[in-house]
């Protein structure tokens, strides 16, 4: 056996020196216990940063075979994210306020004895043994524990009460604390999910007891907190920790998955709204699978986020900032930029005047992380809010979440009105229900069918059906054939609105099916025809794409085609370039030509070290952009820089129904001259 090693003491170390070069001490605020009676400095208005390398002793066991930057909750998180902020320019605008350690009563006005105790007693533990428990914590809590737990975790939490203090007794109006382990997956009886204390929580509850009293200043008293989550799992610590509570709204945004998305189980759902007083004080906003963006964020924001949040009416604001949600992170799949993360931030300080303190919870891609943070602390600073050029709409299945989330929280707050032609579970469980948009998709698939004399393709999957038609021959003659990949919203004035309203006249009581006119130009040229139509309510993001692979295993890679074209429109595109780099269709003979018509969307890229897939692009690829993109502002040198998925066409239209079919024309003439190129070689 090892000896047991010995605890570290704060006290009993020298300063540890940051990334600005400066000690601990030498920078940073003094703690609550000393300073926050004192009268507010003359910079009462600056935003506070807590951040300390101590919190990233806390790394996964050395003994076990798993390097510690294997796992995602590594030191490094923190770490980048300050140098990101230094490195730009903002640590030197910011007070320092030093993180403390939290203490036993502290802890324990949110978690019960064990969780401290069990935390506790990890650092006498031997290096073998915490390698142990962390192989059983990993499995059943996802959990891992060194010597330096304990001391890492009352920072962290201690961190975040300090930055609360500083902001509520007005040392400053704002700030960031840049803190590990996380805590708001740690319920009030278990440390689970990467989280040993509940940062958040035990902050609020003790900024409640602190400022909450008759005997507290007016300008600094705060009885009721709003907590928002924005972490891509759900903060299930946090809500059970004030579960009963109606001076504390939680209000989460989070992959939900039918409740297999982690920490799984129904307690994330929207029916989950808190009970007795607190009744109404949770509010759930639960995603039904991943990709969800900006667009997604933003609309359910305007939607439920800040009318319920106006309404509470809160003395501080704390977010649970968790960047697992920004686009490329490892764990949650999703794709906000650091743009929506700010206009988010933006948002939420017109609350509590302004009075916001930023946790950082998970967030696994560490550059993701890092710019989102950046992000987030220059909107703090008072800096320009970025904005999008073009902001995508909300998608149907999240459109379609937030109508539950309004259903389920309509008898609590007075600022969300449901729609009287929302689903009735009362009264209509049990009976057939028909989605407009579904009548809408089938009978278009009926009317094409028809009109060009086309077959369903079986599509193996229930949830695909109706999604696919080509060609009655496709299987049987050998000739040029084009993969035609479009999203509903195309077909329905250029994607403008987030979903299908339920009142026809709302929507003009038609559709605008402009795929007709490249079907039109396909069956002209005598060319085989696959029409796939990826309808954002039942096909979204990862589905699509698992679509187009099984249209293209199950089918176009066995039918007997001489060439291949794919063409796709709007929200399709990004399916279609996943399709061709899976699938590596740049080595495929057959597949001659690549034509995109967008909207205002991001222009596609193709990562740097895909050298070949690039050479390919640019000989084989064309893309079609409104003569508004944002691509068109940029300056040459810098666009030539970009490693666009083709060659890059202005079109003289603004919305993307336009863009199609005004570049049909050139999409015709450019595959007829891939064609006659390949024959010339051929010869």
């Amino acid at each position: 056996m090892q000896s047991p090693q010995r605890p570290l003491d704060l006290a009993t170390i020298p300063a540890i020196v940051e990334e600005d070069g400066n000690g601990l001490d030498a920078v940073e605020d003094s703690p609550s216990s000393s300073s926050s009676s004192s009268s507010p400095p003359a910079f009462a208005l600056a935003t506070g940063l807590v951040y300390s390398t101590v919190m990233m002793l806390h790394s996964y066991p050395t003994t076990i075979v798993k390097p510690s930057d294997d796992h995602p909750e590594a030191p490094e998180r923190i770490s980048r994210a300050f140098i990101v902020l230094k490195e730009n320019g903002c640590v030197k605008r910011m007070k320092r306020i030093q993180p403390r350690e939290i203490t036993r009563d502290e802890v324990a006005l949110v978690h019960d004895k064990g969780v401290w105790e069990g935390v506790y007693r990890s650092q006498f533990y031997t290096r073998s043994d915490l390698a142990e428990i962390t192989a059983l914590f990993g499995e059943r809590s996802s959990l891992y524990l060194n010597e330096h737990t304990f001391l890492s975790a009352r920072l962290s939490c201690g961190g975040v009460m300090e930055l609360c203090d500083a902001v509520c007794s007005g040392r400053i109006h704002n700030g960031f604390a840049i803190v590990r382990p996380p805590g708001h997956h740690a319920e009030p009886d278990k440390s689970m999910g990467f989280c040993l204390f509940n940062n958040v929580a035990v902050a609020a509850r003790w900024i409640r007891q602190r400022y909450g009293g008759q005997d507290v200043p007016k300008e600094q008293r705060v009885r009721k907190i709003l907590i928002l989550d924005w972490d891509v799992h759900h903060g299930n610590g946090t809500q059970r920790a004030f579960e009963e509570d109606d001076d504390v709204l939680y209000i989460s945004l989070h992959r939900y998955d039918d409740g297999e998305f982690y920490p799984c189980g129904t307690y994330g759902a929207s029916a989950s709204m808190g009970s007795g007083k607190g009744r109404g004080f949770s509010v759930n906003i639960p995603w039904p699978c991943g990709d969800m963006g900006d667009g997604e964020y933003i609309y359910a924001f305007h939607q439920v986020v800040m009318p319920i949040a106006a309404e509470f009416g809160p003395d501080l604001v704390i977010i649970s900032a968790g960047f697992d949600a920004a686009m490329g992170d490892p764990l949650g799949g999703c794709d906000v930029t650091p743009i929506g993360y700010a206009q988010m931030t933006w948002m939420l300080m017109g609350l509590a005047k302004g009075k916001v303190v930023v946790a950082l919870e998970g967030g696994y891609n560490i550059e993701a992380l890092a710019l989102s943070a950046l992000a987030v602390t220059r909107t703090l600073l008072g800096d320009p809010v970025p904005s999008h050029e073009s902001l995508a709409p909300a998608c149907t299945a999240a459109v379609d979440v937030l109508r539950l989330v309004k259903r389920d929280v309509a008898p609590y707050w007075k600022c969300i009105e449901s729609n009287p032609l929302d689903p009735r579970p009362d009264i209509e469980d049990g009976l057939t229900r028909y989605s407009l948009s579904e009548l809408l998709k089938a009978h278009r698939q009926q009317e094409i069918a028809r009109h060009f004399q086309l077959s369903e393709l079986p599509a193996g999957d229930r949830k695909w059906d109706s999604h696919a038609l080509c060609s009655s021959d496709l299987m049987d003659t050998p000739r040029t054939v084009v993969l035609f990949a479009h999203d509903m919203g195309s077909l329905r004035a250029g994607n403008e609105r987030p979903n299908l309203a339920l009142i026809p006249e709302s929507e003009g009581a038609y559709i605008i099916d402009s795929s007709k006119v490249v079907l039109d130009w396909i069956q002209q040229r005598r060319f085989g025809i696959v029409d796939v139509n990826l309808y954002s309510g039942s096909l979204h993001g990862a589905d699509a794409t698992d679509f187009l692979e099984f249209i293209w295993d199950t089918y176009l890679d066995l039918c007997p085609a001489t060439d291949i074209v794919l063409f796709a429109h709007a929200g399709a595109a990004k399916s279609v370039l996943s399709l061709i780099s899976s699938r590596r269709l740049d080595k495929d003979s057959r597949v001659i030509s690549t034509c995109l018509t967008m909207g205002h969307e991001a222009v596609p890229m193709v990562p740097k070290d895909e050298v070949d897939l690039r050479k390919w692009y640019i000989k084989n690829g064309r893309v079609f952009l409104p003569e508004t993109h944002s691509w068109w502002s940029q300056d040459d040198d810098k666009r030539r820089k970009m490693k666009r998925a083709g060659k890059v066409v202005s079109v003289a239209e603004r919305r993307p129904i336009q863009v199609l079919t005004a570049a049909l024309g050139e999409v015709a003439a450019f595959v007829d001259a891939r064609l006659a190129a390949k024959q010339e070689i051929v010869a």
